[in-house]
């Protein structure tokens, strides 16, 4: 998922988006789970991506990193329950319960 705001909006074009997001929200896949945790993390702080998600389902965890000049600090974070709230986004949140694959429910 990804989030560009009104005043980075000069970055969309119809074919692409030429410049760095807001925000982006990966979703881990047991696949591509190291690809998304480290590589595109690292790539996203070197391209100055203000705020990145993780969202873990497998594990049940949310896990926010903040730009803080040039590299990503941890914001916020949530295992099993709880809310996690994006700077960038003003008033968005998620929770875990929100997040939670069906196969959790079957527990």
């Amino acid at each position: 998922m990804i989030f560009v705001s009104h005043a980075n909006d000069g970055i969309l074009t119809e074919r692409n988006i030429s410049g760095s997001p807001d925000l982006l929200v990966e979703i881990l896949s047991p696949s591509t789970f190291h690809h998304d945790q480290e590589r595109k993390k690292a790539l996203y702080e070197k391209f100055g991506v203000k705020e990145f998600w993780v969202v873990d389902p497998a594990n049940e965890v949310i896990e926010i990193f903040s730009l803080n000049g040039e590299k990503y600090e941890l914001l916020a974070f949530a295992s099993q329950k709880g809310t996690v709230d994006s700077s960038v986004l003003k008033g968005f949140s998620v929770t875990i319960e929100q997040i939670r694959a069906k196969e959790f429910d079957k527990k």
